[in-house]
């Protein structure tokens, strides 16, 4: 089975992917494609928290009920287990499954993490391909930004001071 892994980046039209792929789930099965539910409904947002480090425990992880390593394995555990489980009870039809997050791209930043994730992809696919929308990092500063002051933040700066020629990893996609 093939495994499509759609990593965002954020601020790239993630949001509109995932909402058409939610809608269209049962169109997308008809035809061979799944969208789990057990990684998250409309995207996989707790795929790729339960890839984190589990001393990496962030408001969307405490949001989900989860304060302290320990939980945070036990939870990984049973979303792994769910995940394994509608796998595994997909039609014989479905050959390939498409997994959606931005935050596989923004959460995921360790080479330790992006290994968690591919260990609990391997088992069960023969191959990958992976997406990445990609928006220059100027104009990402200011939807960042935007989206800052939607939200009642007011960031000091738009575009982060960094040393000449050194990104942040957020906006260094050769990196990525």
């Amino acid at each position: 089975m093939k495994c499509v892994l759609h990593i965002g980046t954020e601020k790239t039209g993630s949001t509109s992917v995932q909402a058409f792929l939610h809608s269209n789930r049962k169109l997308l099965r008809s035809r061979g494609i799944a969208f789990l539910r057990s990684t998250g409904l409309k995207n996989d947002l707790k795929l790729a928290l339960a890839c984190r480090r589990d001393d990496r425990i962030n408001r969307q992880v405490r949001e989900l009920g989860i304060d302290d390593p320990a939980a945070k394995k036990l939870w990984r555990n049973e979303l792994l287990a769910n995940m394994r489980a509608e796998i595994e009870q997909l039609p014989e039809h479905v050959h390939t499954v498409i997994f959606s997050a931005e935050h596989f791209h923004s959460r995921l930043i360790s080479p330790e993490e992006v290994q968690n994730l591919h260990r609990a992809l391997t088992p069960f696919f023969s191959s990958f391909q992976v997406l990445v929308y990609i928006r220059r990092q100027d104009e990402l500063a200011v939807s960042l930004y935007s989206t800052a002051l939607r939200s009642g933040f007011a960031p000091k700066q738009i575009l982060p001071v960094v040393p000449k020629r050194k990104l942040p990893p957020y906006y260094d996609y050769r990196a990525m």
